[in-house]
């Protein structure tokens, strides 16, 4: 006999306020948030009590900006487009980074940096700084560092070929992203709720609702995630 649902509606945890319950998962119960912010999050009541949810991510987004200023102040002084020009040569239409110059060990054609293993980025060093390959090139190419996200619009993390390349916020970055691996429908922010028997529609940790059918509900995340995010909204 499943154990009763804990009614934790109207409970703040952080900025999180549980608004309704949504379903049970595994062991843990899934809970609808409304975030001091004005956003929304589902999430588990578990990691509400534990503290693991405290915001919809805004708190995670205003501690990356105030880090995001320092790096600018400190990418601004170390490097500079003049800098980067006399160091590397960029091609637009393929993307490569080359050095324009010999840098021991390097000599003038090399290929600029390494792919990191992790990110799947094209990363390097300079004067023992790290930084991503796409950044620079975009100081290269217009003589300013990006005022947010370098996103690759086709999204190959490899592919720095300029058409493939576009500033973009942290929100609208992570809207054009791949499927995960564990998804099963084959629909971005989309998954069947098996007690209910029907299709959940999500953004991100957004709540979007409850469908029929697979094709419903991938539509009506499609039409919500284009009025939100237009271009960014990415392929489902």
């Amino acid at each position: 006999m499943p154990i009763p649902v804990k009614d934790i509606t109207g409970e703040k945890f952080g900025r999180l306020t549980a608004v309704r319950f949504i379903e049970r998962r595994k062991n843990n119960t899934m809970w609808l948030c409304a975030c001091e912010c004005g956003g929304e999050k589902v999430t588990s009541a578990g990691s509400l009590r534990v503290g693991d949810a405290k915001s919809c991510g805004c708190l995670n987004r205003e501690h990356m900006k105030r880090i995001g200023a320092r790096r600018r102040v400190h990418d601004g002084g170390e490097l500079d487009a003049e800098k980067v020009r006399r160091l590397f040569h960029y091609d637009p239409e393929t993307g490569a980074l080359t050095y324009a110059r010999p840098v021991h060990p390097f000599k003038v054609g090399d290929t600029v940096g390494t792919v990191h293993k992790k990110s799947g980025y094209r990363v390097l060093t300079v004067n023992g700084r790290f930084y991503h390959a796409a950044r620079v090139i975009w100081l290269h190419m217009t003589g300013t560092w990006p005022d947010g996200l370098v996103d690759h619009i086709n999204r190959v993390r490899t592919d720095n070929k300029w058409s493939n390349l576009r500033v973009v916020s942290r929100a609208q970055n992570a809207m054009n992203v791949s499927r995960r691996k564990d998804n099963k429908s084959g629909v971005t922010g989309v998954h069947f709720h098996k007690k209910s028997g029907r299709w959940v529609a999500e953004i991100g940790q957004k709540y979007i609702g409850l469908f029929a059918t697979k094709d419903e509900a991938a539509a009506v995340r499609k039409a919500a995630a284009e009025q939100q995010y237009g271009e960014y909204a990415g392929e489902p």
